[in-house]
């Protein structure tokens, strides 16, 4: 697996990409596969799928589009030009318990031509044997629980058009999200919201000026008393047991690809109001002034 790097947005960058592949070439090895993610998990970030394709193409290797997160946005009508390119995919694969609604669990794999599935097939004497249309035979459990059931109810159930009124209402939701922290002085947003999920961070505004103001070398160790600030406010919101985010680790371009503690939001729930959002950040507000790090960093900024 070779990695490529990505943008401020957490998008693959394509002049990386071609500089990678070059560098293959030169090395005399053919690619198997690019991977272009729609809806990274982290940030919700999507590729530029037709360029991928084309790059694919020329390259003359399977492209696949890891949709696991994104896949389900394509319900919406106002959003599927987002995953223009997808189309194109030899392979795409789709979690419906990501935003279809149903439990951990349902995975699906798409294929543009079905007949590929047979380089994965696999045959034992007593169940799947050769000519056998078990469709167990392209899997590595050989055989799996009923959970597409769920799936087909929720289509039944909610359908196309109210699974994408769910996934609108959330990508909307997320945008009011990011405004709402844009206006805080004391929170930084640290990735715009693509789909309904976002990343930020809690930072006393004096630290921010000074990170801002300081060199490389004098940023470092500020960045990881942050990290302990704001690992700490996760930590400490989830035992208050009032409201819960996750927490991740990304590389943002803007602070030097330094490894970043970031707050991470999904929002799925067509129930939360932007009232909620409003409290759950007064609450880490309060968290971060209860924390060890926040006097820390304050003392640090009044010094730099």
């Amino acid at each position: 697996m070779v990695k490529v790097e990505t943008d401020r947005e957490g998008r693959i960058c394509i002049d990386a990409l071609l500089a990678q592949l070059q560098t293959l070439r030169q090395r005399n090895i053919k690619p198997m596969a690019i991977v272009g993610i729609a809806g990274s998990t982290e940030t919700g970030a999507i590729d530029p799928l037709n360029i991928l394709a084309d790059i694919a193409e020329q390259a003359q290797c399977h492209f696949h589009v890891d949709a696991a997160w994104g896949g389900a946005s394509l319900m919406s009508e106002r959003y599927r030009h987002l995953f223009a390119g997808i189309e194109r995919a030899d392979t795409v694969t789709i979690d419906a318990h990501k935003q279809l609604y149903v439990p951990m669990g349902s995975g699906m794999v798409l294929f543009r031509q079905p007949t590929l599935t047979n380089t994965i097939a696999q045959h034992a004497n007593y169940i799947v044997r050769k000519g056998s249309k078990d469709l167990g035979r392209h899997t590595l459990e050989g055989s799996r629980s009923a959970m597409s059931l769920m799936l087909h109810s929720n289509l039944y159930l909610l359908g196309r058009r109210g699974l994408a009124r769910l996934i609108e209402a959330g990508i909307e939701k997320a945008r009011q999200f990011a405004d709402l922290i844009h206006q805080q002085e004391d929170f930084e947003l640290i990735s715009e919201p693509q789909l309904c999920l976002l990343t930020y961070r809690y930072v006393p505004p004096k630290v921010l000026q000074a990170l801002q103001e300081s060199s490389a070398p004098v940023r470092q160790p500020q960045h990881e008393w942050l990290n302990a600030l704001n690992q700490d406010i996760q930590t400490a919101q989830w035992r208050a047991g009032t409201s819960f985010v996750s927490r991740t680790c990304l590389k943002p371009v803007q602070w030097d690809r330094q490894p970043t503690t970031v707050l991470r939001v999904v929002l799925a729930n067509p129930l939360t109001t932007l009232e909620i959002l409003g409290n759950m950040l007064e609450e880490q507000r309060q968290l971060a002034r209860q924390s060890p790090f926040w006097q820390t960093l304050q003392a640090w900024a009044v010094i730099s």
